[in-house]
């Protein structure tokens, strides 16, 4: 650790990253490992300890993976043998008409990675479009797109799962 940067700094800064991690991967473990490696590359860096450059050593651990997955798809003995279908739990949350935290769940995993990772920098982070743009390397006008399509897509979404509810 640093002599410079206290101990609950760094706690929230890895706080921060973690979530970060889980608005790209939505799996704990997954968001952990990204986490850990992009604060250790940061260390070995000698970065700066900030929001910017840890999240973009996160996401460039994210865009390695994903390739390797687009190169190499792994596939779980569980998943081969009992298929995942996340229309069935949609209906079933629906049909007990609980809101919880499902629904926005279910919003939020019919965006692209990048409408999430958009999404949570600007509402979650509290970052402008410009600081989301230079953390993204995405054009300004590109991350103001993302950031509405995104937007809408997670209101439609939940409104046609209130619509169904009311009927």
């Amino acid at each position: 650790m640093s002599k410079d940067v206290p101990d609950n700094e760094v706690s929230e800064l890895l706080q921060s990253g973690f979530r970060y991690a889980m608005s790209l991967v939505r799996d704990k473990a997954q968001a952990e490992d990204l986490v850990q490696e992009g604060w250790l590359s940061t260390i070995r860096a000698r970065g700066p300890w900030n929001k910017p450059y840890l999240f973009s050593a996160i996401r460039s651990r994210f865009i390695n993976q994903w390739k390797r997955e687009q190169l190499i798809p792994l596939v779980s003995i569980d998943d081969i043998n009992e298929p995942y279908d996340p229309v069935t739990e949609h209906e079933q949350a629906i049909l007990e008409n609980d809101f919880d935290c499902k629904e926005l769940e279910s919003a939020l995993s019919q965006l692209r990675a990048v409408e999430r990772e958009v999404l949570y920098l600007t509402v979650v982070e509290g970052y402008t479009a410009q600081e989301v743009s230079d953390i993204i390397n995405a054009p300004r006008n590109t991350v103001l797109s993302l950031s509405h399509r995104a937007r809408q897509k997670v209101r439609r979404h939940l409104q046609k799962t209130y619509a169904e509810v009311a009927l």
